[in-house]
């Protein structure tokens, strides 16, 4: 059947939808353009071709790609709205991305230089190892697969019709001998029909398009990657061998040669470019900090007026029985004294208006021409003009226009009506109303709140100034100010609290963090319905533990407000803090940060995180661009001192490094405690360990109160048993009463090593001296209530019964809901577990692991859930699921949580024992050198497995050779 024309798309869709225009064509599909009639939001709308039952396989594989798209939500994935099955018609609703696919870009540009190669893999890559990790091989990945949008510059991958999912239930739409795809970009395994098509297929299609990309034509077919690199380095002679070699690696025909993940790929390329690997405290931190979370997202408003503003005020039409002319000189006074409380606005009085304008106009001028006079021989940006009508009863009406000095136009106005002795109060809110709500609606996308007044305005300017500018103690006591004068005013209550967070250091943001939400709940009906929105997102966050929805949240608001700059930071940082628990490369971070810098240059949260990222890909010249432009904004923050101790020690080199370490002791704990954070990091090198190792020694001898200690103490314990000194660790146990560390550290860790199985520490009497002490605690942490369950199953009933109650108590009111209730699940998978329900318990395990209690992850003894995640690998590998493990491991690679090291050497063993039964002998290879290396100086009985680590890579060295 023939494409159903415009105006039966129209009638079909048109309840929803305003169809504008066809498109253009495509295989299975042909696209219109439309707008969604209530939100206004300009989408594409995919229909197609056949009626429904004519064409079986592309209607499957039409639905396959509403299906996929909709739910891979990534930033570089084009998503489906919606898909909807009639009698007549069928059709997919994305959004439109204005831009051109890479196809048309190349056939316009030609060939592409090598860093736009780079960052159009970079992002490819990033949406294929989302999809990939979650089963989903893309199979069509080509040139004309792949879109950039030309306001961001981001590279999207679109149409996953023909996408093969891996998971239950599942339409198969091929059958062996059948090929699906397209020749030139296709894997020799999947042109020749094979079933078992897996990631590298995409794997080898990116790397056919960076080939084209950068040769300028597609790659011959059936060309392998010794003749590819042979012929790529020909035709581009201007990229270096090894990154030519590198580049078409995965162009193996055989795919056991390619590297095992797109991830792998570019880490390969990494090397071959030479970049440093100095990723440590900066990737490690990632959740460092956890203050931040909901931190910086109301944490600023862009500076609401800019110096080159200059309001004139025209002398005021007064109408009405007017019996005291002096009214009417008073309010244009008033008007004056008023818009002099707008920061750095110049303005012209109407008394310096008022003769020229005698001079040269006749009573009666219409107002838009006084106001186009007045802008070009005055300079002003906008004009006041007013009209005072005098009432009975002693009563005043006025009405302000506000009109663009170039044009004379009004674009905004303002009236109010009241009595004469409340002028002042009259005039204040028509300023507010007229100037600063619209200011700041235009720079942060919505009609934000403000407080009352105009001296509170100003002083809440001055906070937010020092605020950008980090100058926490600054701001605080400036917004605190504003209280003072508008004791009502939500958001300075919200930002005052946010500079206590900030200021606080990276293991103590639990506490702040619930003092935040709880001190802004009581303002929630104050608030602006946009903030109100970024306030309920971060109760998602906070109060629920639930990731992924929050992330939704702050999405849809960024969606609707493009331009709020707050939103974007806070998506962002979500994105960047928990990557690994959102299952995506925290480098997807980067475009919301982008985002919140172009729309204000000078806010600088957004510079910092985009220089960890810089420094995270390796990228020395752009890291060192934005930290020193974060400098330029902060000298006197935590993070200001971060960026010039990370400049020093990964880039300055001569001595500087070894000053900053002799520096230590005077540094902040703040400081300290975020280069610690890099301890936790799986991928650092044994130098930045050292110095993070040196940080955490720094934190000890300086700790002079109990909960220094207790943080020091937990650094020390966390870092030594995740480098497999459990000797070491076994030793500061056995001292901890002599050096001061706090009883309950000592109990948890003698609890924890033993319930995971994954250190043995302390005898048995000492843990069943821990245990007693711990089921007795009656604090609102959910962590020792769960250790005496765990420790008391098969030991005591009542013990466990009674802990159990405790948890039940505090997951449904307690300061950390989120983790009792999944503590909580982990007793009922265990209990399933015993009983031979191991498909129950694994569900238990993961509805508990869908939800975090955020104020725990960075630095609480299990806050990242780390147990549950390693006993999940644990049931997969005995059950001889390989899969299973190489997907439970994977969030081990990327630091969660700090304690989330605790489970490396088992963690990392069972992945590298499953990569190698898949096959992937390179990719197990890697994992069992990175387990190597942490376990460099491991003692007790880590050091067998050091011993049997090294003696596995040896083998296979010789093998090899």
């Amino acid at each position: 059947m023939e494409l159903p024309d415009l105006e039966h798309v129209r009638e079909r869709l048109g309840h929803r939808y305003e169809v504008e225009r066809f498109f253009q064509r495509g295989g299975m599909g042909s696209v219109f353009l439309g707008r969604h009639r209530t939100l206004g939001s300009a989408v594409a709308i995919k229909v197609l071709h056949a009626l429904i039952g004519e064409e079986g396989a592309d209607l499957v594989r039409f639905q396959r790609e509403a299906t996929l798209a909709a739910n891979l939500s990534h930033p570089n994935i084009v998503p489906v709205f919606e898909f909807e099955l009639a009698s007549d018609l069928a059709y997919l609703v994305m959004p439109f991305v204005e831009g051109q696919t890479l196809a048309a870009h190349l056939r316009e540009r030609g060939r592409l230089d090598y860093h736009e190669v780079r960052e159009l893999l970079a992002q490819v890559a990033a949406a294929l190892g989302f999809a990939h990790q979650r089963g989903i091989v893309h199979r069509d990945v080509k040139p004309s697969n792949i879109l950039l949008e030309s306001a961001t510059g981001r590279w999207l991958v679109t149409d996953f019709g023909i996408a093969q999912a891996a998971r239950p239930g599942d339409t198969k739409i091929t059958r062996a001998g059948e090929v699906v795809g397209t020749p030139a970009y296709m894997a020799p395994e999947q042109a020749t029909g094979m079933v078992n098509v897996d990631a590298r297929a995409d794997l080898y299609a990116l790397a056919a398009v960076a080939y084209e990309a950068l040769a300028g034509e597609p790659i011959e077919i059936l060309q392998d990657a010794d003749e590819a690199a042979r012929a790529l380095g020909s035709a581009r002679p201007d990229v270096p061998h090894r990154v030519v070699k590198a580049l078409t690696t995965p162009l193996a025909l055989d795919r056991e040669r390619r590297p095992a993940s797109v991830a792998r790929w570019l880490d390969m390329l990494a090397a071959a470019e030479g970049r440093r690997a100095g990723r440590w405290w900066w990737a490690a931190g990632a959740a460092t900090a956890l203050l931040a979370i909901g931190g910086w997202w109301l944490a600023r408003t862009p500076e609401l007026v800019a110096a080159s503003r200059t309001v004139a005020i025209l002398p005021l039409a007064v109408q009405g029985d007017v019996r005291d002319l002096e009214l009417s000189h008073a309010l244009t006074r008033a008007f004056e004294d008023q818009l002099r409380w707008l920061p750095e606005y110049r303005i012209v009085s109407s008394s310096q208006l008022q003769r020229v304008l005698s001079e040269r106009f006749s009573v009666g001028t219409p107002f838009d021409s006084l106001a186009r006079f007045v802008g070009r021989a005055f300079g002003a940006s906008e004009v006041l003009s007013a009209v005072v009508e005098f009432l009975p009863q002693d009563r005043v009406r006025i009405r302000v226009d506000v009109r663009a000095g170039a044009a004379g136009q009004t674009v905004r106005s303002a009236d109010a009506t009241g009595s004469l002795d409340s002028l002042s109060a009259l005039v204040s809110g028509l300023v507010l109303e007229s100037f600063a709500m619209n200011v700041a609606r235009e720079l942060t996308g919505w009609s934000a709140a403000l407080p009352y007044g105009l001296n509170a305005f100003r002083e809440y300017v001055a906070a937010e100034a020092a605020f950008r500018s980090g100058a926490y103690e600054q701001a605080a006591d400036r917004y605190g100010r504003v209280l003072a004068l508008d004791s009502t005013f939500a958001m300075a209550e919200f930002k005052r609290m946010l500079c206590e967070v900030l200021r606080l250091r990276p293991t103590q943001a639990t506490t702040s963090v619930r003092t935040a939400l709880e001190s802004v709940r009581r303002f929630r009906d104050r608030l602006d319905p946009t903030t109100r929105a970024l306030l309920e997102g971060y109760e998602l966050l906070v109060t629920e533990g639930d990731l992924h929805g929050a992330q939704e949240a702050f999405q849809r608001i960024v969606e609707r407000h493009p331009n709020a700059v707050d939103a974007w930071f806070v998506l962002g940082y979500l994105r960047f803090a928990f990557a690994p628990l959102l299952g995506q490369s925290r480098t997807a971070a980067r475009y919301a940060f982008e985002r919140a810098h172009a729309l204000d240059p000078n806010f600088a949260a957004p510079i910092v995180q985009l220089a960890r990222i810089a420094v995270i890909q390796e990228n020395e010249g752009l890291a060192r661009r934005y930290m020193a432009a974060y400098r330029q904004i902060d000298s006197v923050s935590v993070w200001a001192e971060l960026t010039g101790m990370v400049d020093s020690l990964l880039y300055v080199g001569g001595r500087a490094p070894l000053a900053v370490l002799a520096s230590f002791e005077q540094r902040p704990s703040a400081a300290l405690e975020t280069i610690a954070m890099a301890a936790g990091e799986l991928s650092v090198r044994p130098t930045a360990r050292g110095i993070a190792h040196d940080a955490i020694a720094a934190l000890w001898n300086r700790a002079a109160t109990r909960e220094d200690r207790a943080i020091a103490f937990r650094l020390r314990m966390a870092s030594m048993l995740g480098t497999g000194r459990e000797a070491t660790a076994d030793s500061l146990l056995r001292a901890a009463r002599r050096i001061g560390a706090p009883q309950e550290e000592v109990d948890q860790w003698l609890l924890l090593t033993a319930v995971t199985g994954t250190a043995s520490l302390g005898d048995l009497a000492a843990r069943q001296e821990a245990a007693r002490r711990l089921l007795a605690d009656t604090g609102d942490d959910p962590t020792t209530a769960w250790l005496a369950a765990r420790w008391f199953r098969g030991r005591d009933r009542s013990a466990v019964a009674g802990a159990v109650r405790r948890l039940d108590a505090l997951r449904r009111n307690g300061a950390h809901a989120p983790l009792a209730r999944s503590l909580r699940l982990d007793l009922d998978a265990l209990d399933r577990l015993a009983a031979g329900d191991t498909a129950g318990a694994l569900e238990r395990w993961r509805v508990a692991t869908a939800r975090y209690s955020i104020k725990d992850v960075l630095f609480g003894p299990v806050g990242s859930l780390w147990p549950l995640r390693l006993a999940v690998a644990q049931v997969a590998a005995r059950r001889g699921d390989v899969d299973g493990v190489v997907a439970e491991t994977n969030s081990f690679q990327l630091m969660a949580g700090f304690n989330d090291q605790v489970a490396w050497p088992d963690a990392l063993a069972l992945r590298a024992e499953a990569l190698a039964a898949l096959g992937e002998r390179n990719a197990s290879r890697a994992t069992y050198a990175a387990l190597l290396a942490v376990l460099d100086g491991a003692n007790g009985a880590r050091a067998a497995l050091r011993d049997s680590v090294a003696a596995i890579l040896t083998v296979g060295e010789e093998g090899r050779r």
